[in-house]
């Protein structure tokens, strides 16, 4: 607050001050005053009106520059009313009285609403498990019978636990650092678990796969970082030519970090598309090829990638070329 505002602030006090000066000034001519005593009274009064003036504006220029200076040191803004003076004015004890009222009831509001995402949540996770049990026993019929219609639906099944799996991890990404521990993880039991889980996809399309320097330790979260490396996995065998796609899943290390490369021969991505693929929805025109194709699966991975602390970035060069990047010491997590 600067005193220039203050004053325009106040400009109907010092109006009224003026009009009440100018009348007493002609009451008392009127009267026949001595010149001496009027010019007195008069600027007895106006020395008294700028003290009062001035005493006004030291108490608010005082309170308000202290709640700025409050306010520009917090990252999260909501919590001034924690660091509020104590104002030795009216309408400074009325604003903080609003502002704590305001932040009690955006507190309640904000408990009730996270009750309903944990009650959400739940049901959410019993809803998923419960689904799963119905497909394990497709799954189980499917796989008794050996012929190409329950070939199929055993893919069709897989399909639905994969975006049953997605609908999962995207909504834990929100609250991520309540479900996720960080440790020593071997970065080619993660790799294997992957390209485990995704064997029946291997076979069907004849991809082949190379994996190279894997026996490194990373840290992460093991759980976490499988589903990161399934989706991209994943995405490479959507779009390489079936008989012809190559992955190849390589690791090497740095001063500071270990690199994860998973490259694959597939058609590659548009540079029109390269920026977007971790937004959101977004599908791209090689994906608008594909109708199984949502544009959640990078976009999860670049969520949880960047909750885990993990660099991902993703070029195309003859094909795609996705590359991961962990700290290779756990000390930022500590």
């Amino acid at each position: 607050m600067t005193i220039k505002a203050f004053f325009e602030d106040k400009r109907y006090i010092m109006l009224s001050t003026l009009l009440v000066t100018v009348f007493l000034a002609f009451f008392l001519i009127v009267l026949k005053i001595q010149w001496e005593i009027i010019v007195v009274v008069i600027v007895s009064v106006l020395i008294l009106f700028f003290i009062m003036m001035g005493v006004e504006f030291s108490r608010r220029f005082n309170f308000y520059n202290e709640v700025v200076m409050n306010l520009a040191a917090l990252d999260q803004k909501y919590l001034i009313t924690e660091l509020l003076p104590n104002p030795d004015f009216l309408d400074g004890d009325i604003l903080i009285d609003t502002l704590q009222i305001s932040n009690k009831s955006m507190s309640d509001y904000v408990s009730a609403y996270r009750h309903s995402q944990d009650d959400y949540m739940n049901y959410l996770d019993l809803w998923i498990h419960e689904v799963k049990t119905p497909l394990a026993a497709i799954e189980l019929i499917a796989s008794n019978t050996n012929t190409r219609e329950m070939k199929e639906i055993l893919e069709e099944t897989t399909k639905v636990e994969n975006y049953l799996e997605q609908v999962l991890y995207y909504a834990r990404s929100s609250s991520l650092e309540k479900d996720y521990i960080i440790q020593k993880v071997k970065l080619e039991d993660s790799v294997r678990k992957v390209i485990k889980n995704l064997s029946s996809t291997f076979i069907q399309k004849r991809v082949q796969l190379e994996l190279h320097n894997l026996d490194i330790d990373v840290y992460s979260d093991a759980k976490w970082l499988e589903y990161i490396l399934k989706q991209i996995v994943d995405n490479a065998l959507k779009y390489v030519t079936p008989g012809e796609g190559t992955i190849v899943i390589a690791a090497e290390t740095h001063n500071q970090s270990v690199s994860l490369h998973i490259k694959d021969n597939g058609p590659g991505i548009p540079d029109s598309d390269i920026r977007r693929v971790f937004e959101r929805g977004f599908t791209g025109q090689t994906g608008r090829f594909h109708q199984q194709a949502t544009g959640m699966g990078l976009y999860l991975v670049k969520i949880l990638g960047d909750k885990l602390y993990l660099d991902i970035s993703i070029r195309s060069e003859q094909g795609t070329h996705v590359t991961i990047t962990f700290p290779k010491s756990d000390m930022m997590f500590q």
